[in-house]
């Protein structure tokens, strides 16, 4: 046979007239699932309008993320230990107990926010009523940080809790803001030029918060 049956999706960045010109095979764009193709051959080639369909489901969106996750997690000791050395931190040095009180929270706070961009938002996407992807994450991190503190929130009274408090909610919403804008390449809907012009607003914002928090 002559004949190359491509998927759907690699139309864009196939040129059918220059492959069977260099090659003398045609090519046939085919359905967009390559289960869907024993199916596309019994139909003579014809594919029907589910085969053209591209689907995104719940568990669509959860394949990808722990492409996304992993990486994320490996940054995440690096950054945790830091913060437990900080917090450690007292005039007689790098102390364990008050490493361990006053650390474990920002630590929480850390990986409830790597977990609500990598898992939390790819998952619940479409309901989610923001249409970038920075924004859904930073959202959904406001969220989790909320959850972090709890009832504390209503409880601040020292100049430093709530000086730890609003630095918490602009940093790791930024986090979990940041996780989910990367999660634009493993999604059938976002352009690339949308994602450059998002990243080129987004992350000059991420540096300021980072810089300020």
């Amino acid at each position: 046979h002559r004949t190359l049956i491509l998927p759907q999706l690699g139309a864009t960045g196939v040129q059918a007239r220059v492959v069977a010109r260099e090659s003398g095979f045609h090519v046939r764009y085919g359905p967009v699932y390559a289960r869907d193709i024993p199916a596309y051959l019994n139909a003579g080639c014809r594919a029907t309008e589910p085969m053209r369909r591209v689907r995104f489901t719940f568990a669509d969106r959860l394949e990808p993320t722990p492409l996304e996750l992993l990486p994320a997690l490996r940054k995440f000791w690096p950054v945790a230990l830091l913060l437990l050395l900080l917090a450690g931190l007292t005039p007689l040095g790098i102390l364990f107990y008050p490493m361990w009180q006053r650390g474990w929270h920002p630590l929480l706070l850390l990986l409830s926010a790597i977990l609500a961009g990598t898992v939390v938002t790819p998952a619940l996407l479409p309901a989610i009523p923001l249409r970038s992807f920075a924004l859904k994450g930073l959202a959904v991190g406001l969220l989790t940080t909320a959850a972090c503190f709890g009832g504390s929130l209503f409880a601040l009274h020292d100049l430093k809790d709530v000086l730890y408090a609003i630095a918490s909610f602009a940093l790791f919403p930024a986090v979990s803001s940041y996780c989910a804008l990367l999660f634009t390449g493993s999604t059938p809907y976002a352009s690339p030029s949308g994602v450059k012009k998002e990243l080129a607003i987004a992350v000059p914002i991420y540096f300021f918060v980072a810089g300020v928090a």
